[in-house]
């Protein structure tokens, strides 16, 4: 499954959101498998992600003040 992951935040943000994918690691285009990836403002990134893991997933950011701002979302999918 081809995914893209963007931080759509204002550009004077001062932080780097790192997105945190539960359950699943991803490959960045460079071909390294990880499951958190840094976001810069306004950055978007083309994730491959075997969806091989059913069931119900967390994705969000690993900044608590994001978190609560809600950055965060489900991954879900059933087989």
């Amino acid at each position: 499954m081809r995914a893209t992951a963007a931080a759509q935040r204002d550009e004077h943000d001062d932080d780097d959101p790192p997105l945190h994918l539960h359950g699943h690691t991803f490959a960045l285009p460079s071909g390294l498998r990880k499951d958190t990836v840094l976001l810069a403002p306004m950055q978007s990134v083309a994730l491959d992600l075997d969806a091989d893991n059913v069931g119900d997933w967390m994705v969000h950011c690993h900044n608590i003040y994001h978190a609560e701002a809600g950055m965060m979302i489900g991954l879900l999918y059933h087989g």
